[in-house]
């Protein structure tokens, strides 16, 4: 599959996004905020699907969502067991039962990021990139 020139230039970054230290960093997190696995989850802007299958081998039935074709594709490939789907955020929103809500590193990408905020039913998990790091996280 040949892909499109904007395509190879966000691949590079995403495919590998998250690393081991990564993981240490979302255990930390996740340890502080005394998170509880469990209910269902949805990670909006899933990338290649690292967190999706992350929260799916801790007992989260958890899907992924991204607006990338080829980046599901790829998470669908690595993770065949989870689900994952193509979609922009506003068709997903009116999902019922979803009891969190992960937004990492997405937010700065949405055009009404509030209200989009205020749609989500459940809780939400966000972080906010600065300089490549997980440094600023909240749970509203």
């Amino acid at each position: 599959m040949m892909l499109p020139e904007a395509e190879k230039k966000l691949m590079p970054h995403n495919v590998e996004y998250y690393s081991p230290m990564c993981e240490s960093t979302v255990e930390t997190i996740l340890g502080l905020l005394e998170f509880e696995f469990g209910g269902k989850g949805v990670d909006l802007g899933c990338g290649t699907g690292w967190f999706v299958n992350y929260m799916n081998e801790r007992g989260m039935h958890t899907i992924g969502i991204d607006y990338s074709v080829v980046r599901i594709n790829v998470a669908r490939s690595r993770y065949p067991l989870c689900g994952f789907m193509y979609s922009i955020i506003q068709e997903v929103l009116d999902t019922e039962n979803i009891t969190d809500w992960f937004l990492w590193d997405v937010i700065e990408h949405l055009e009404d990021p509030l209200g989009i905020l205020d749609a989500i039913k459940g809780r939400i998990w966000a972080s906010i990139p600065i300089q490549h790091e997980y440094v600023a996280h909240l749970q509203v």
